[in-house]
Formats: structure tokens, C-alpha cells, sequence
């Protein structure tokens, strides 16, 4: 059986495998060895650039040292040093630097961007932990906290929860990084959770006085 998709409410729906897959997939036989692989060039195209680490976690592969070597034998990938990392890089073909970035999102913590949690570090110098088992008195920022990227940086974090009974997106507590302009986060930050609440089918944004950008916050919405 393969999982083919989700209800509303999460629930995994099982179907077989020859009803989801196109025959060219299903009648394809790969080695463990060319699957392995294949999954760290997809790990390398998604980062762009990344260490063995990097690359070995977005597949959760282990072991995976001899299969990026095979493909930087190969030519597929390209081993580079980066400044201020201690490891080997390993950059993909069609990584491209652009001029400029700019853009905003509220990131899901399980968003391949932080998800493993060392390269979020060392890409953003943002130290991120999921809370939801922690417990309440020992929690930091909240229960499920969104990190907020705005251009290249990811420069707040909020608590959010979807109060859908009183029709109300609440932010339990937000807090703005060190070094950041909190007017500009605010405002950002603001637009986004009112497109959030939207798409939620929530009619106002709650901000509660728990953070360093909460009074910020409760201005711009």
C-alpha cells in the first residue's frame, strides 16, 4: 500500500501502489545504491548548496558519504568551501545566487528550511526548537511557533493558534530578533497574518502583550 493522500482532519488515505503510480515508475527497478542518489541530487537541487549532513537529512538518508562521493565522481555535484563553514560543501549545477531577495512567509516547523535545525543555525544564526512537548511553564516562545522570513532572513517568531469558534487568529506571544528593525517586522508580519487569518476563514487578528514585538504587532494589525 502507498499513501496517495489526507482527509481534512490529517488522516492518511491507503490506495494501491499500480492505481497511484504511472506504469513508467512502477515498472522502473532501482538499486538502494542509485535511490540513494537520486534523493541527495533532489536534497542538493531544493538547498541549492549544503553540507553532507544537509543534504543526507532532507531524505533522512544515513550512510549517505559514499553516494555523495559517487556523485561528485560523477561530475553531478561540485564539492566547494564555504566561508565560516567548517565542512564541506556540496553545491548542485543549477543553484543560482540571486541579485536580490525579496519576499515574506510564516514558516511551519516542519518547513524543509528549519527543519533540521543545524543548518538553520548556520544559515541564519536563528536558534529554533519545537515546544509543543515541552511543558507549558517551560516553554520559551508558545505551543507551536511559526519562524517569520522576511527577504533573506528570518528576523521574528509567533505563537499562533486558529481560534475558529470566536473566529479569531491569535498570536499568544511574538517576538522580533536582535538587530532588527521592529517597526518594518511588525508591518510585515502584520499583513501576513491578516492573509493567513483570510485563507483560514478567520475574521481578526488577536495579538496578546506576551514578546518583544507584541505592542509593535498590536499597532499594524
Amino acid at each position: 500500500l502507498t499513501i496517495c493522500g489526507r482527509t481534512p482532519n490529517f488522516v492518511s488515505i491507503y490506495d494501491l501502489p499500480e492505481r497511484v503510480f504511472p506504469p513508467e515508475l512502477l515498472d522502473r527497478e532501482l538499486s538502494g545504491e542509485e535511490a540513494h542518489r537520486e534523493m541527495l541530487l533532489r536534497g542538493a537541487r531544493a538547498h541549492g548548496i549544503g553540507t553532507l549532513a544537509d543534504l543526507a537529512d532532507y531524505y533522512r538518508i544515513t550512510r549517505a558519504g559514499p553516494r555523495l562521493a559517487e556523485l561528485v565522481e560523477d561530475g553531478r555535484l561540485e564539492e566547494v568551501a564555504v566561508e565560516g563553514w567548517d565542512q564541506p560543501a556540496y553545491l548542485h549545477p543549477e543553484a543560482r545566487l540571486p541579485r536580490r531577495i525579496t519576499g515574506r512567509a510564516l514558516l511551519s516547523p516542519f518547513d524543509s528550511l528549519v527543519w533540521f535545525r543545524e543548518r538553520t543555525e548556520r544559515l541564519f544564526g536563528f536558534h529554533y526548537r519545537i515546544e509543543i512537548y515541552v511543558p507549558e511553564p517551560k516553554r520559551r516562545y508558545g505551543y507551536y511557533v511559526y519562524p517569520f522570513l522576511l527577504d533573506d532572513e528570518i528576523v521574528a517568531r509567533v505563537d499562533l493558534k486558529a481560534d475558529r469558534k470566536a473566529g479569531v487568529l491569535r498570536a499568544p506571544g511574538v517576538f522580533v530578533e536582535d538587530g532588527r528593525d521592529p517597526g518594518r517586522v511588525a508591518s510585515e508580519l502584520a499583513a501576513e497574518l491578516q492573509l493567513m487569518a483570510g485563507w483560514l476563514g478567520l475574521d481578526e487578528v488577536h495579538v496578546s502583550n506576551r514578546g518583544n514585538l507584541s505592542g509593535a504587532l498590536r499597532k499594524a494589525v
